[in-house]
């Protein structure tokens, strides 16, 4: 018999959240650092490895419109242990694979799985507390999802220097099942709202075309997910850059990605302290125009001075710390209107911003030189989130 949902404070919440949340992202990051090794390791050319991260992107993004739905019809609990299970199973068939094209397909089942955390983590928030609550969870899953994924590389490089490249995949294989363990013996359903019938095709279309066309959901959602979606962005050409162009090991190559995590972390602590004054919006102006100057000095700090851990990595730090500032009212604003159909709204959030990531991530595979895509990219992406959000600002719904 799943808990009693009176048992979700606030602190199981965020834990659960985090949690969840962060599978993706982990899958993604504990990854990279195996990549440059694995062109080798299955005989496959670095377009093909690539293509592992494009079709997990695929997968996570894809899957992410049908899990919100679907968790507004039949529960969030049911829905988050299907999920969690596909990916452990994929996680396994991937670390069994022994030629690029069942690596390619683990990878794709493995994003469909890990797709319903982003959904889920935000519509168990959403359904179950409200106003400053809300806030402080968010800024404490946020805290979390910006140690967990972005302490992941450095694990994930020293699994590859100590016992090979294969093994990170016994790590996400691991953390499924604990995860599903965990979710099993304390996770409440909370939607209360059940409704099968939110599960037919056209009432999911109906409400996806209301939600999206909103103005009181897109623009903040697209201000939000544009920013959030950078990282994912240059997931890609990352490990090329660091490893092979600077010279980085694997480990070294996990270790210079906490300077990530660390400026988050710092992010998340000041908003959490700001919150309990004054609103956190009250922060967006501020949070924006240093992206937008991080945005405008990043391709020219690149272009100037080469490719180093300072010069790709200090912009990336920026954009983490004021990110974070923020990010509580980027993952509250698209969802406040939308309680009844929590799961849809977050499903659509998601969906658009690791489309976002997924876009992003193939237009800088395109480059020839990944230095040139890891500063130009995230440029673009930031100062497109700028101009969203000016517009937003001055059409208020």
């Amino acid at each position: 018999m799943p808990p009693n949902p009176s048992a979700l404070t606030e602190a199981r919440a965020a834990g659960f959240g985090a949690a969840l949340i962060a599978v993706g992202p982990v899958a993604l990051t504990l990854y990279t650092p195996a990549l440059p090794l694995m062109e080798e390791a299955l005989s496959a050319p670095q377009a093909q490895i690539q293509l592992t991260i494009i079709v997990f992107f695929v997968g996570f993004t894809l899957a992410q419109l049908a899990y919100g739905p679907l968790s507004d019809a039949f529960g969030r609990r049911k829905i988050s242990l299907i999920a969690i299970a596909l990916y452990t199973f994929a996680s396994l068939f991937a670390l069994l694979a022994n030629d690029i094209g069942t690596l390619i397909a683990a990878r794709l089942f493995q994003g469909f799985g890990a797709a319903v955390g982003t959904v889920i983590s935000r519509a168990i928030v959403r359904d179950r507390f409200e106003g400053l609550a809300t806030h402080r969870i968010l800024n404490l899953m946020a805290l979390i999802l910006g140690i967990g994924p972005a302490i992941s590389p450095f694990v994930g490089g020293l699994i590859v220097d100590s016992v090979g490249w294969r093994h990170v995949f016994s790590f996400m294989t691991f953390y499924g099942i604990a995860l599903l363990c965990a979710m099993w013996l304390f996770l409440p359903e909370t939607n209360d709202n059940r409704a099968p019938a939110r599960a037919r095709p056209r009432t999911i279309l109906r409400q996806y075309h209301i939600i999206l066309f909103d103005p009181r959901f897109l623009l903040p959602t697209l201000t939000g997910t544009l920013i959030l979606s950078t990282f994912f962005a240059v997931s890609t050409v990352l490990p090329y850059v660091l490893i092979n162009q600077v010279g980085l090991t694997s480990t070294g190559f996990g270790l210079s990605l906490l300077l990530q995590p660390a400026c988050f972390t710092l992010g998340t602590i000041i908003s959490g302290r700001v919150m309990h004054v004054m609103p956190l919006s009250r922060l967006l102006p501020f949070a924006m125009a240093l992206l937008a100057i991080t945005a405008i000095s990043m391709p020219i700090i690149v272009l100037a001075f080469g490719p180093g851990i300072a010069t790709v990595l200090g912009p990336l730090c920026v954009i983490a710390f004021a990110s974070a500032l923020v990010m509580p009212v980027f993952w509250s604003a698209p969802l406040t209107h939308f309680g009844h159909a929590a799961g849809t709204a977050a499903s659509l959030f998601g969906f658009l911003q690791y489309g976002c990531g997924l876009i992003g991530s193939s237009i800088a595979a395109l480059f020839p030189d990944p230095t040139i895509g890891a500063a130009i990219v995230p440029s673009v992406m930031i100062l497109t989130s700028v101009f969203v959000f000016t517009f937003w600002r001055k059409h208020p719904a």
